[in-house]
């Protein structure tokens, strides 16, 4: 007994070290912390994807079980080696860790089944059929993926699959008419070729392990747990994985895209009894920067760093005055998230949700929306993902803008955030403009967020590094706003910058996706108005200045940032207790 049990503990940590090895090989920027967490969770997936074999006491791999495997194995490969291929040159991070996830728990869990199966019903061609036809769709989302590539060149990407999802059957065919008919009659007879000779491979195949209702029972109950394991929940490794994550990204966000666009008008009806006074002449810029992670803790601005470190040389000296040329600069030293994940915050931060309505975002009006009945061209460039099932929200207040990009979507782009000044030319200098920025900012791992030259001191190895490369994304962060500002003042004829982050983080604490603290929600805030601005709006520079001290949660954000673009229209707010979300359970020191 024990050398059996030895026997298969051996095999699944074969199975183990080849898919880790796998992993490290088709993965890109990983920091310490991810590469242990993905050596435990593929190692109690490999005991999983072993199980069904121990429970059966297989000796031999029949053709049904190495038809599992091989689907299994295309599982793992298929969609990292893609994604590395397509992406290498310019991605600083590639992690598809639940694609290895899931092409072991899709061995437990298609193998647990067969052999139960055929434990029950040794040989029997129905069964077998019925397996085969479990396993084709698992085939054919795989071929899709290598025929996707060998036409474009790329692994597919969100926008790919819209377009093959939103693909009717009269275009599907009108696509194969424009290929030669003996090339559409050699791939459809190759596929039923292909398809024939996989239900030939699954029927008829001989008993693998050893019978007994004890182990069928094993099996199934395995088969019911993995199933849970594998598909339940929105985070389940099935939805996390590279082409299915694609799918449910998308359905999300065509479903919410109907429910935003079909509230439009009453968003606009919001702003029907704004009267917009035009007190200038067009030719004036807004820029709203959207940082991400960034902690006021790391920042010199806000609070002194040890050993003198200057991680923000920039915001210290416009605050100060020392480079601002008679802009004003104020330092909220007192700002907190209303929520320690972006897109819970930004859904809020940046729309008339907040902690003293219940709106719902599809009802609440945008920043956008303001900004364009203020008679303003609003521009949205982002270095954060296009779409993804969290990230929805954010897209589709991106997408009503004027016009909007993401540098993701852009091949040719090493994704710092300095790639965002390239979109900047497209402004006109002849019209009131909005622009927002939305920053990959300290987003983890921190080390791919700055190139090596913005280094203030070198990160020591493995995680004792983690702090020290999350100052130099913070260094790097204040260089690029900088440069923004730069910009803006020399040729968009800018009147006021407003730069927030959305939450902070505990970079000496593991990530956690859980809330671990009220250090992750210690954000900056600063609202900086060009001289002129500040000449013209003295009043709205005083009472910035009056509550830069106060409490401030940031999903009164908008508020703050209608009041800059339209100080004659709206007033600063001044939200009461109780506080929103977490910091109504919270004593903030």
């Amino acid at each position: 007994m024990i050398s059996y049990c030895l026997k298969y503990i051996a095999i699944a940590m074969t199975v183990w070290i080849a898919v880790y090895i796998l992993y490290l090989a088709l993965s890109k920027g990983l920091s310490a912390s991810a590469r242990h967490q993905q050596a435990s969770r593929f190692a109690i997936a490999s005991l999983l994807a072993v199980a069904p074999f121990a429970i059966a006491g297989v000796e031999h791999i029949t053709a049904g079980l190495w038809a599992i495997i091989g689907v299994s194995a295309a599982w793992i490969m298929t969609w990292p080696l893609l994604d590395l291929i397509s992406r290498r040159h310019h991605a600083t991070e590639i992690d598809n860790k639940m694609d290895f996830a899931t092409g072991l728990y899709l061995c437990g869990w298609l193998a647990s089944v067969w052999l139960a199966v055929e434990m029950l019903w040794p040989g029997n061609a129905v069964a077998g059929s019925a397996f085969a036809a479990i396993e084709m769709p698992l085939i054919m989302l795989l071929v899709f993926q290598w025929g996707y590539y060998a036409i474009y060149g790329n692994a597919v990407d969100h926008d790919g699959l819209k377009l093959v999802m939103n693909t009717y059957p009269s275009e599907i065919w009108e696509y194969l008419r424009s290929f030669p008919l003996w090339a559409v009659m050699a791939g459809v007879a190759g596929c039923l070729c292909f398809t024939g000779m996989w239900f030939m491979w699954n029927v008829g195949s001989a008993p693998a392990g050893e019978g007994g209702w004890m182990r069928v029972v094993a099996e199934l109950a395995l088969f019911i747990i993995l199933s849970f394991i594998m598909f339940k929940g929105r985070h389940s490794p099935w939805r996390r994985s590279g082409l299915p994550a694609l799918y449910f990204d998308n359905r999300d966000y065509m479903h919410q895209n109907r429910l935003y666009t079909e509230r439009a008008n009453e968003r606009k009806r919001a702003f029907a009894s704004i009267a917009v006074p035009r007190k200038h002449n067009p030719g004036r810029t807004f820029v709203l920067v959207i940082g991400e992670s960034a902690s006021r803790e790391y920042m010199s601005a806000f609070t002194p760093q040890p050993g003198g470190i200057d991680t923000t040389p920039w915001l210290s000296k416009m605050a100060a005055g020392e480079e601002a040329g008679g802009a004003k600069t104020v330092l909220f030293d007192n700002a907190y998230s209303c929520h320690f994940q972006t897109v819970p915050t930004l859904t809020h931060a940046l729309t008339a949700a907040n902690q003293k309505n219940t709106l719902k975002f599809h009802k609440a009006p945008s920043i956008v929306d303001a900004a364009h009945a203020l008679g303003m061209r609003v521009s949205w460039f982002s270095n954060q993902s296009h779409i993804g099932a969290n990230d929805t929200p954010v897209s589709l207040m991106a997408e009503s803008a004027d016009e909007c990009a993401w540098t993701r979507l852009a091949l040719n782009r090493i994704p710092y955030d300095e790639a965002l000044l390239d979109f900047l030319p497209r402004l006109s200098p002849e019209t009131d403009n909005l622009l927002v920025l939305h920053l990959k900012g300290s987003h983890f791992n921190y080390e791919s967020r700055y190139p090596a030259e913005y280094t203030l001191t070198p990160p020591a190895a493995g995680k004792d590094g983690y702090e020290a490369h999350y100052r130099n994304s913070i260094a790097y962060t204040d260089k690029v706003l900088s440069e923004i500002y730069r910009y803006c003042t020399d040729n968009l004829n800018i009147a006021a910058m407003i730069y927030c982050s959305d939450h902070a983080d505990i970079p000496t604490a593991r990530r956690s996706p859980v809330f671990n603290g009220v250090a992750r929600l210690k954000i900056p805030l600063s609202v900086t108005l060009s001289p002129y601005y500040a000449a013209e709006n003295p009043r709205l520079v005083e009472e910035l200045r009056t509550m830069r001290h106060n409490l401030f949660i940031n999903d009164f954000l908008y508020d703050i940032a209608l009041a800059v673009l339209s100080p004659e229209n709206f007033s600063l707010p001044h939200p009461e207790p109780p506080l929103y979300s977490l910091l109504g359970q919270l004593e903030i020191k």
